[in-house]
């Protein structure tokens, strides 16, 4: 068995310090801990060193990571405030951020362990915040989406916060008994709040630094659409994501959006009052000049939304990926498609759909592109000069290649076994990144690497602690390996 040793604070993780053979009977192992270390950290409200009516605080450390706050010890003429660190996690670092109402911190601090006194600046930024009047019929699940608009006449980014009803919201908004919503800590900016489930927004607003944005969502109105997709014969309307159109964000594929069921049915709950339009995501199929989108009203149960082919790519490979993706609700395969030279971010990124020993792929304009098509634990397949038409297109077979493996090696402590260790390498510098992983039954491996640099770490699966973190250079096709000493 591993043997960690945690705080009061943390009884349930820490420091790994050894591993017990129980086999013998009764073990002995040693735990050396971190020195404590003090500091002080002052606080500067937008510049001005200073104290706000009330501290709240956020600490982290990885797993057993652990620290104390003691505002009895601040300074009222200088706003600084003793803090006292415990940095007991394997990593040995300790991250600050403090959120008060009112102000945010603008970056968090990061403490790293050693000895010795520290001293560290916090730049806390002034906010705002929003209130929102929810109206919603009686027993209505909502979940509030804070989408923030990053300039005029552009589509709102995806949220930026979660807010909801239920237990699982991500967000920390206080609901009074009126029913209004209150979402502290917004920074300045532009935004409008969405409730996913029924896909109501509100109107454009401003959060101004200081005070609260007061606004009013009335979901008491929205209702349910039934309706079926219709798509070509030996294309499955199973697993398609329906949204409005235009989409609701720059990702139509929210956590609420519902999807067709084996036959192409759908039910989704939409605005009311007013006409709206649906559509379907399909990642070989394109909305119908006529009948692509169904307009309908909250309450229709009879939508049809059909979809027909468009320009397509099929490219084959000389055997089956090991990862497939067997359809529609599948986890994509991604293809990056540039035009002309490979240089700079793709002009398209696109899903494919991996069937046996071959992908196919849409959405795209007829032209000449340099094509990549990333496959799990298979070195990206790169194809350059390809002259994609106005219908189907099929390419030349590909031959796949597992480019290089990197594999570590582990050495711990005589009479101790490694601990349980996974690999990850993040390409770095050219578009797009990828990256690979270890498979969970071979955890010191790692393939499908191409030509280029990638960051290499290795980390432990009981607690995520880095043990090896490296930048490496690799030609795509000779194998590396590498030494984790942990004597």
């Amino acid at each position: 068995v591993d043997v960690y040793v945690g705080t009061q604070n943390t009884p349930y993780s820490g420091r790994r310090v050894g591993t017990a053979d129980l086999k013998k009977g009764s073990a002995h192992v040693e735990a050396i801990l971190p020195t404590r270390r003090e500091g002080t950290i002052s606080v500067f409200l937008d510049g001005v060193a200073g104290l706000p009516p009330t501290i709240g605080t956020m600490f982290s450390g990885g797993f057993g990571g652990a620290a104390e706050i003691d505002i009895t010890r601040r300074d009222p003429g200088t706003g600084t405030l003793g803090v006292v660190v415990w940095p007991v996690a394997l990593d040995g670092n300790a991250v600050f951020g403090f959120d008060s109402p009112g102000w945010q911190a603008q970056a968090p601090i990061s403490i790293v362990a050693g000895s010795g006194p520290f001293q560290a600046r916090l730049d806390l930024r002034r906010v705002g915040s929003v209130d929102v009047e929810l109206v919603q019929a009686k027993g209505g699940r909502v979940t509030l989406q804070l989408e923030r608009v990053e300039e005029p006449g552009a589509a709102p980014s995806v949220a930026v916060r979660h807010y909801s009803s239920n237990s699982y919201g991500s967000g920390q908004a206080r609901i009074d008994a009126e029913g209004h919503w209150r979402l502290p800590t917004i920074a300045p900016g532009r935004y409008r709040v969405r409730d996913t489930v029924s896909s109501t927004t509100s109107d454009m607003f401003d959060v101004v630094a200081g005070a609260t944005a007061s606004i009013r969502l009335d979901v008491s109105t929205s209702g349910t659409v039934e309706g079926n997709v219709i798509v070509p014969e030996g294309e499955s309307a199973a697993g398609l994501t329906i949204h409005l159109v235009p989409a609701p964000s720059r990702n139509p594929s929210q956590p609420n959006s519902p999807r067709t069921g084996v036959d192409g049915h759908f039910r989704i709950t939409v605005p009311g009052g007013r006409d709206i339009e649906l559509t379907a995501h399909h990642p070989l199929l394109i909305p119908a000049p006529e009948g692509g989108n169904a307009r309908v009203r909250a309450g229709s149960k009879d939508a049809t939304i059909r979809l027909v082919r468009g320009p397509a790519c099929r490219v084959a490979f000389d055997r089956a990926p090991a990862t497939a993706s067997n359809g529609p609700g599948a986890n994509p395969i991604y293809v990056y498609l540039w035009k002309g030279e490979m240089a700079g971010p793709p002009a398209r990124t696109v899903a494919a759909v991996v069937e046996g020993a071959q992908a196919r792929f849409s959405h795209y304009d007829a032209g000449t592109y340099s094509v990549l098509v990333d496959l799990p634990s298979l070195a990206p397949v790169v194809l350059t000069n390809v002259r994609l038409g106005d219908a189907e297109t099929t390419l030349d077979p590909v031959t796949l290649s597992t480019g290089t493996t990197i594999t570590m090696t582990v050495s711990a402590r005589p009479g101790q076994s490694p601990p349980r260790i996974g690999v990850t390498a993040v390409r770095l510098g050219a578009l797009p990144a990828y990256q690979r992983s270890s498979a969970p039954n071979d955890p010191l491996r790692v393939a499908g690497l191409g030509r280029g640099r990638f960051r290499v770490w290795a980390f432990s699966q009981m607690d995520g602690a880095t043990v090896f973190e490296q930048e490496v250079e690799v030609d795509g096709t000779t194998d590396s390996s590498f030494r984790v000493d942990l004597k």
